[in-house]
This record gives C-alpha cells, structure tokens and sequence, in this order.
C-alpha cells in the first residue's frame, strides 16, 4: 500500500486559484496601505499621462513630482485644452492629502479644502484670480472656515482681495463663540462683542479704523459690569466708572485726551502710594463718602530682598521684596464722611505728637 500523502501539481485548477486570489488580496492590501501621494497612475508618463497635444496644450490627466524627492506626487489632476479642470489633489512630501482643489472655473475660481498631515481639516474657502496693482493673485474670497488639529472649527472669516472684510467669528476650543469682530478691507471696524466660555459678554465696544472709538463695557465672568467708559480715537475720554462685585460703582476716573485728571472715590477700601512706592494713604468710603477706619503714612521706608518662602522656591521664586521703616503719620475713623472719636497723630520717629478728640466732625477736645 502507497503510504505518501497526495500531492498537488503547481498547474491544478486549485493552486491556480489560490494562488490568483492571494496575489488579488496582497495587491489590495499594498495599494491601500500607500499613502495617496505615493500612487503614480497606470501607464507611462508622456503616453498615458501628462500629454501635451498638437498645439501644445495639455491634455488629460497630469502629475507633478517634488523636486527633491521623484517618488512623492506634488499634485494630481485633469487638463482639458490646457485649463486644469475638476478635483486635483496636492500632496505632503510625505504623501499625505494636503489639498483638495476643485476648479470651478479653470484657474480663476477654485474651491480648497486643505488637511493637516494627520488627515484632519485644517481649512476651506474660495481662491479668485484677480489683477492686483498689476498683477495677477490668487486671493482669498468670501466665507472661509478654519479648524485646529483635533477638527474643531475656530475661526469664520470673510475676504475680499485676501483682506478680511465682514463679520469674523472665532471660536474656543470647545466650539463656544469667543468674539465677533468686523472688518473693512483688512482693519477693525465697526461694533464687537468678546465673550466668556461661559457665553457671557467679556467686552464690547466699536473699532474706527483699528482704534476703540465710542462707549466701551468690560463685564466680569460672574455678569457683573468691571468697568465701563468711552474712548475717542484710541484714547480714554471723560469718566469712566470701575464698578464692584455687587454691581455698585467703586471708582470714578475722569480723563482729558487720555489722561486722568481726577479720580473720585465712590465704594470700598483704597489705598494711594508715593511715587516712591510707598502707601500714602488708606480710606475706606461709602457712596462717596468716607465712611470707616483711615491711615496716613510718611513718605519713610526702604524695600528690601528677602528669602523667598517654601512655597515660593517651589515655583522657582528665589527671593521677595518687603517694605520696611514706614511710619505712620495719622491714623482715626470716619462715620458718613465726618471724622468721629480719636485722630492720633505721629512724628517721624513713630511717637504721638497730638491727640484729637471728634464728635460728627466737630473737634471737641
């Protein structure tokens, strides 16, 4: 009894159809493993492809490679009578989509849509040949959308000639409205509003010509008003009101072409320094009026380096600046902007040189 296992001859219908159907897949498999900008078309270059007729003009589909690199496509598209026409594609170095370009009409019109080289979106709009001082341009025109890397949209921005002219939106990272800013011609504008992630108002104002001209309002993230006042052509004018927590004013600033010219003091605590950077002054008012504890100090004192704490080496602070040889120079109580109960005044060694005694602002003793 023959006792060899049956063998199979490299020509039966079987081997041949294993052997088809094997090489079928591992082509399949090797063409979708390369990257787009490695796949050359079928053919011979100057026969299949890139061809140029009779007048000259191109015809057909046509590649280009990089320069320093043969084996990387630079682009992939059609001619017909030497106008690119359809959906071309461009390419990374790398091979990695980098540009969809549909002609919507020949070179003059194109929709893009661009990616990163990790595939997501990075933007799309419009490009318009146009004649620029004498020139011919692509430029940006119309709607054009912008993404980060992960995809998110970030940025809305309307073009003319390549300069952002409209309304821009632009975006947090989570996708919530950051600011809306306008545009004439490549220059801010017009009405914007900034805003919190929370959705809240951050800023609001007017641009003339890249300069805040008009009323402007700051807003805390709670909704509360920080600040508000108006600008004229760039700079503060007239007064603005710094507002609290509980939306009531603290601070009123007047301004004359940018400069303060007089601060009024309306609720909280406020403390004023010599230009040495010393206190000066500490009152606390209430509408207006001061309204509790106050000090004065003389302009006496020096600013020293020390240590710096545990904390602060472990941000790297080495060593912190500290105030020391100030003196007191007055120091009492108001109660509804009268002077009540004791005002001890000192010399400059810290000694009491005089003692008054007040009852709703008159001196009594």
């Amino acid at each position: 009894m023959d006792m060899t296992a049956p063998s199979l001859s490299l020509r039966s219908p079987f081997i041949k159809r294993f052997g088809i159907l094997s090489l079928f897949i591992f082509l399949s498999v090797l063409a979708f493993s390369q990257k787009p900008g490695h796949i050359f078309p079928q053919g011979e270059a100057g026969k299949d492809y890139n061809i140029t007729d009779a007048k000259g003009k191109r015809q057909g589909p046509w590649i280009r490679v990089y320069g320093n690199n043969p084996k990387a496509l630079l682009y992939k598209g059609q001619f017909k009578d030497g106008q690119p026409i359809g959906e071309w594609e461009w390419y990374y170095v790398t091979g990695e989509l980098m540009t969809k370009m549909n002609h919507v009409k020949g070179e003059e019109i194109t929709d893009n849509i661009t990616y990163y080289e990790t595939g997501s979106l990075m933007s799309e709009g419009r490009f318009v040949l146009k004649n620029i001082d004498g020139k011919p341009k692509r430029c940006r025109e119309g709607l054009w959308k912008l993404y980060d890397r992960k995809g998110t949209l970030i940025a809305e921005e309307n073009y003319t000639d390549s300069l952002l002219n409209g309304a821009c939106r632009y975006y947090f990272p989570s996708g919530k409205l950051l600011a809306i800013f306008p545009y004439k011609m490549g220059l801010k504008d017009g009405p914007f509003v900034e805003y919190y992630e929370s959705g809240k108002k951050m800023r609001e104002g007017t641009y003339v010509v890249e300069s805040f001209d008009g009323e402007f309002t700051s807003w805390n993230e709670n909704g509360t008003i920080d600040f508000q006042g108006k600008y004229v052509k760039g700079v503060k004018e007239g007064t603005w009101h710094h507002y609290n927590s509980k939306g009531r004013i603290e601070l009123s600033v007047l301004y004359k072409n940018g400069t303060e010219t007089k601060r009024k003091y309306v609720n909280g605590t406020f403390k004023e320094y010599y230009d040495s950077g010393i206190p000066k002054s500490e009152y606390t008012y209430t509408e207006g009026e001061k309204d509790g504890p106050f000090t004065e100090w003389y302009d006496i004192g020096n600013f020293v380096q020390v240590p710096a704490s545990k904390e602060d080496m472990e941000l790297g602070i080495t060593q912190r600046e500290k105030l020391e040889g100030t003196q007191v120079k007055m120091q009492g109580d108001y109660v509804e902007g009268k002077l009540e109960g004791e005002v001890i005044y000192y010399n400059e060694k810290g000694l009491v040189s005089k003692v008054e005694v007040y009852e709703a602002g008159v001196l009594k003793k």
